[in-house]
């Protein structure tokens, strides 16, 4: 088991994409436009769409060759201060040990597993269902307005295989969650959370988040788990 030593102060994989997730917020931020209204929230949330998430977001309808980095860039973009707070949190409190017991290259090729498995899911899921429902965008010609694409940015399928992995080393400890503030197992808590995922994505409930890339980072999470063992040999 191998851990990260640092030059500058950081001491593990987890700070490493910690930091690299404030400072590419913090580039999305500077390209905003300017705040007219809604105090320090709106200031340091995305009030649109700019070259930076047109850019480095997973796009649909996709645009090839673009979706080749996507994969990985859109998993480094967010899209408010609550999103990146409770995704770096929970990045914070479950990669730190699992990187303690996997070691930092283990935990990283992890990370990056469930990651861009998400992002593929997202992307496939967005090849097969893609259209534009706004007909003005439909009759578009040449540049197409980026209001017309669906930009998915976020952690959050890789932070959702982080939990699965904590979920199956650690399956009976004891989390307290924040809303309801009750205890409940991390073997449960996947569930619950796959479950609302599951529900949201056929019902249409809770939108604008991307329950299918949460869907993915489990899946690939369990393709790890359970799936072929020269699998694990690979990624360790």
């Amino acid at each position: 088991m191998r851990r990260l030593g640092s030059a500058v102060g950081l001491g593990s994989v987890t700070q490493y994409l910690v930091v690299a997730n404030a400072l590419v917020y913090a580039i999305q931020l500077l390209n905003q436009p300017p705040v007219s209204s809604g105090g320090i929230f709106s200031a340091l949330s995305l009030r649109g769409i700019t070259w930076v998430e047109h850019t480095f977001s997973l796009v649909v309808p996709l645009q090839t060759p673009d979706v080749i980095w996507q994969l990985v860039s859109s998993m480094f973009l967010h899209g408010s201060l609550l999103h990146i707070f409770i995704n770096m949190f929970v990045l914070w409190q479950f990669g730190n040990i699992l990187e303690r017991v996997w070691g930092s290259e283990r935990f990283l090729k992890y990370f990056f597993f469930v990651g861009i498995g998400a992002s593929v899911i997202t992307a496939l899921v967005g090849a097969l269902t893609a259209g534009y429902t706004n007909p003005a965008c439909a009759q578009a010609l040449g540049d197409i307005p980026w209001g017309c694409f669906q930009h998915t940015l976020g952690a959050s399928g890789a932070i959702m295989g982080v939990l699965l992995a904590f979920a199956m080393l650690f399956p009976n400890h004891q989390l307290m969650l924040l809303f309801p503030p009750i205890p409940i197992k991390a073997k449960y808590m996947v569930v619950v959370i796959a479950a609302i995922s599951i529900f949201a994505q056929l019902t249409g409930a809770l939108p604008g988040i991307g329950h299918i890339t949460h869907l993915g980072g489990f899946a690939f999470g369990l393709l790890y788990f359970k799936g072929p063992l020269a699998l694990r040999r690979w990624l360790s």
